[in-house]
């Protein structure tokens, strides 16, 4: 994030305790300061004050529902000061300085096992959170993001997501007066932030280009909602944040760098790198016969691909014209199941281990995803993201109507494994600040629960197949969380450590169907802080 007056930035860096910490250095100095020391949590969103005096940001544990905003002066030296609770975005400082909006989302009743949450797009004092004004409200699976002042406070532009059959991205100018509201563009692609150019001068955006399908930077022309693309490289980048006059936009170039590494189940350490060109993406999974089947990201699209243990023998399994990913497994190896794009949103489809007969496999509105099958292989389960809807859907594997899974909970995150063997399920309940994340354990035909275990998963919960543990990779307690795989017996409630995958992050595994081996998915992530002269200038 770039000073008003140019001549600062401040970053979040990577530290070696596994945490993150608040950096600002000079744009013309290479020294940097630490403002906000290493803690376990994330940052959501950083800003400056219109005087430059001060540091706005917002941390939160890793995965967590809501965050928490601070102010801290930008040359540190002080305690940060808490300015509000449970709040999912932050806006820019209102001209005079008095206000800072804020988006916050609100939880999921407690007693309803549908898609239903709403957001509000809040003013609230600059100085310490008092006098919270609501100034918008959206219900249902619309969502505010990213709001921000028009130099003059007239306007708020913000980012609006919608879910009504298939997602939709748009940016809105809104009236502070008046309360009349106008959508500038809309898009089936991503939005992720924005930055507001002085005078009539319209919006910076980084946003998903639809033809090389990476983030990129664009001149938003207000209000006629022209698009001009300002960066054309072979980078993604992240954000966006311009200075007072618009000369210097600074924004984060990402490059992943994924890859399959194989080992020996009986020795953890034994792992070693298996893939080399195409690189892996997110998700492996093992076929009966010793096979692996993983998605791969290349040229900046998602495909299913399948590969002898070692490597060799690749095949790409799905067309590169949309994204494909996320592929288990039958148990019988007879199909794939696997979400795929090419209808314009995410659907849950299936094709044949050799990737032939490709079909939609789960006819359901909004968007579906994380594929899974039951253990009786004929039963395919799935997120489930429409409004109205229960938060997991199931259809047969041979296709027919989607239901959803009334007998789950609802949760803000949701994690479901069922045991190899049928016998129970493992999944997520709460996720809320009044309510934290836990997993419960019971038989599949009870609702009495076998244990109640006190983790947090993100990524992927799963069972050994042996079904005496589960395995998963912690979301909230520790260090160095991300290289971390852990194991819980049900019975004993206490997890330890399974294996790490320093440096790297780890980001799936999967044990082979005989138990012999295994398969990690391991991602390096590389970011650089940018400062690009602004090309957006209206003559």
């Amino acid at each position: 994030m770039i000073s008003p007056d140019g001549r600062s930035i401040t970053y979040v860096t990577y530290e070696d305790d596994g945490g993150r910490a608040l950096w600002i250095r000079r744009v013309s100095d290479t020294t940097a300061i630490k403002i906000v020391p290493s803690q376990q949590v994330h940052y959501w969103d950083i800003l400056f004050s219109n005087d430059n005096e001060y540091v706005y940001f917002i941390t939160a544990p890793r995965f967590g529902t809501h965050g928490t905003l601070y102010r801290v002066p930008a040359l540190g030296g002080q305690t940060p000061r808490r300015i509000a609770e449970k709040v999912n975005h932050m806006g820019n400082v209102s001209p005079d300085g008095k206000r800072v909006l804020l988006v916050r989302y609100g939880d999921p009743a407690p007693d309803t096992s549908v898609n239903v949450t709403n957001s509000k797009l809040i003013s609230t004092n600059a100085e310490d959170g008092s006098d919270e004004q609501v100034l918008r409200e959206l219900e249902g699976e619309s969502i505010i993001r990213k709001a921000r002042f028009s130099p003059d406070g007239k306007l708020i532009f913000f980012i609006k997501r919608e879910l009504k059959e298939i997602e939709n991205w748009s940016v809105i100018m809104y009236n502070v007066q008046t309360g009349n509201e106008r959508e500038i563009v809309r898009k089936k692609e991503r939005i992720e932030s924005i930055a507001v150019l002085d005078s009539d001068r319209g919006l910076l955006v980084n946003a998903v280009d639809g033809n090389s399908n990476r983030r990129q930077l664009f001149h938003l022309e207000v209000p006629t909602g022209e698009m001009t693309r300002i960066t054309n490289d072979l980078n993604s980048y992240s954000g966006v944040s311009v200075d007072r006059e618009g000369r210097n936009i600074v924004s984060v170039q990402r490059t992943d760098e994924t890859r399959i590494w194989v080992g020996n189940a009986n020795d953890l350490r034994s792992m070693s790198p298996i893939t080399r060109e195409p690189l892996a993406h997110s998700d492996v999974d093992w076929t009966p016969d010793g096979r692996i089947v993983f998605d791969v990201l290349e040229n900046d699209r998602v495909s299913v691909w399948i590969a002898d243990a070692d490597g060799k023998n690749p095949l790409q399994l799905t067309p590169q014209d949309s994204d494909n990913g996320s592929p288990r497994v039958s148990g019988d190896g007879r199909y794939i199941v696997f979400t795929s794009k090419r209808s314009g949103f995410n659907q849950i489809w299936r094709m044949n281990i050799d990737g032939g007969n490709q079909i939609l496999l789960a006819d359901a509105p909004g968007i579906t995803q994380s594929p899974q099958f039951a253990a009786d292989g004929k039963t395919v389960v799935f997120r489930w993201y429409n409004e109205g809807s229960a938060p997991m859907g199931q259809v047969s594997v041979d296709g027919g109507p989607v239901t959803g899974l009334d007998y789950l909970p609802r949760a803000s995150t949701y994690y479901w494994a069922m045991s190899p063997d049928g016998r129970y399920l493992a999944h997520t309940i709460g996720g809320d600040n009044a309510n934290p994340t836990q997993v419960i354990v019971r038989p599949v035909d009870s609702l009495t629960p076998r244990a109640v275990l006190n983790i947090r998963p993100t990524w992927f919960l799963k069972w050994t197949p042996d079904t005496k543990s589960l395995y998963y990779q912690e979301s909230q307690q520790g260090d160095g969380l991300e290289k971390k795989v852990f194991q819980i017996d049900p019975d004993k409630g206490e997890p330890r450590q399974l294996l790490t995958t320093e440096p790297d992050d780890v980001v799936d595994l999967s044990f082979s169907r005989d138990q012999t081996r295994f398969a990690v998915v391991r991602r390096k992530v590389l970011t650089d802080a940018v400062m690009l002269s602004s090309t957006a200038r209206k003559e």
